[in-house]
């Protein structure tokens, strides 16, 4: 997993840790959620970090990862991802 990157870059983040697939995984980076994640096995997934909007650039800093296995109930992951407020074009 990438711990961190900047704000306005969209990326995809490797999980590991203990898995349920309940057939659209999803991911949340404090309160922006990813587009649809990938179970890959039950101890691996994958998700995608969504583009911060411009108001988070000065909000640097690191956000809670929720994961969730239905989209819709996310539980903690106990992992950060840390914004930067570098803007990548």
């Amino acid at each position: 997993m990438p711990g961190g990157g900047s704000y306005n870059l969209a990326t995809t983040v490797h999980l590991v840790g203990r898995f349920l697939d309940f057939g659209a995984p999803r991911c949340r980076f404090g309160n922006w959620s990813g587009d649809a994640g990938v179970v890959t096995s039950a101890t691996t997934a994958w998700c995608s970090k969504p583009a911060f909007p411009a108001s988070a650039k000065n909000a640097p800093g690191a956000y809670p990862l929720y994961f969730s296995p239905n989209g819709v109930c996310f539980t903690t992951t106990g992992a950060e991802f840390i914004t930067y407020n570098a803007q990548i074009n």
